[in-house]
């Protein structure tokens, strides 16, 4: 079935390159499967990226306050009470609507990790996807498409006013967060409006096809590394280095004992926060070089590349 882009409606091209264009050309119906990347963000060198990491860096230490340092039951609830999964990016998991967290889903999301993760001195919004069960790709970029709903406003009524395209009140009850009022405030701006709903459109920069931090590269690329490191020698006889650990026999040992790639984390992280500074700088390293290029982005949209 043929899928209308929303580029049809800006530049009357349904199947532009993204070479071409600034924003991910999504559906106007339906989701693609991509996420905002919360990395990309804070890595990201343009305007765009500036402000959002002022933005989420702000809802972030109120949400580290509200859950690691206060408890305040209160506070966890209002920062999560618009966090829900809304449509407007048309990115995520296909055939998702009507079944994206709500904020009870989140509460229950982030319930019962106050005790440990309290010990564990998380620093980075992205931590939250690897210490955080149920709490991926989707999860995250939900979240992040609320709070930042102002700034991908903005970004949109740019593309908009560069393409001559009108705009009109948003239709929904929208909110974002103020990091001046460190507070969820209502849209009350203009949006793009397909079909009567709210359309937002995303940085193309700021996208993934899969985080590149997770729990089990977090085990294998720290906690692993460094348990074969330790164990690593050097040989006077050989003039060489012995390493007598293989990574995947350490890896299925820990797994072994804990029972879970979570469980060897959290337990180390706790032990050791030096660790977890590791991994922040390896995925910084990581992330410099991980942003889609544009016939990657063709290709997730499209479903092949383009001919130029």
């Amino acid at each position: 079935m043929f899928n209308k882009k929303i580029s049809s409606i800006l530049i009357k091209e349904n199947s532009p390159s993204h070479q071409d264009i600034e924003f991910v050309n999504s559906n106007i119906s339906g989701d693609i499967r991509l996420f905002i990347d919360p990395v990309l963000i804070e890595v990201g060198k343009t305007d765009f990226c500036t402000k959002a990491k002022l933005v989420l860096d702000d809802f972030f230490k109120e949400f580290y306050k509200a859950y690691f340092i206060d408890n305040d039951n209160t506070r966890k609830k209002d920062l999560l009470s618009h966090a829900k999964e809304i449509n407007d990016s048309h990115m995520g998991y296909a055939n998702k609507y009507g079944h994206g967290n709500t904020d009870d889903g989140l509460m229950k999301i982030f319930s019962g990790v106050e005790d440990y993760i309290k010990r564990i001195k998380i620093s980075r919004i992205f931590e939250l996807v690897l210490f955080v069960p149920n709490f991926a790709e989707d999860g995250m970029s939900d979240l992040i498409t609320n709070v930042l709903y102002k700034e991908l406003s903005d970004f949109t009524l740019k593309i908009c006013q560069k393409y001559k395209i009108k705009t009109s009140m948003c239709p929904d009850e929208r909110y974002y967060w103020s990091y001046q009022t460190h507070n969820w405030e209502k849209y009350t701006g203009h949006s793009l409006v397909v079909e009567g709903k709210s359309h937002l459109l995303i940085p193309k920069e700021i996208v993934q096809k899969n985080f590149k931090f997770t729990v089990d590269n977090y085990l294998r690329s720290v906690i692993v590394q460094n348990i074969c490191d330790d164990a690593a020698y050097y040989d006077n006889t050989t003039k060489k280095e012995i390493r007598p650990l293989a990574k995947e026999k350490v890896r299925e040992q820990l797994i072994q004992k804990y029972g879970s790639a979570l469980e060897i984390i959290k337990d180390f992280s706790e032990k050791n926060e030096n660790l977890l500074k590791q991994y922040q700088t390896i995925v910084t390293n990581k992330y410099s070089a991980l942003q889609l290029s544009d016939n990657e982005l063709d290709v997730t949209v499209y479903g092949s590349k383009l001919d130029t």
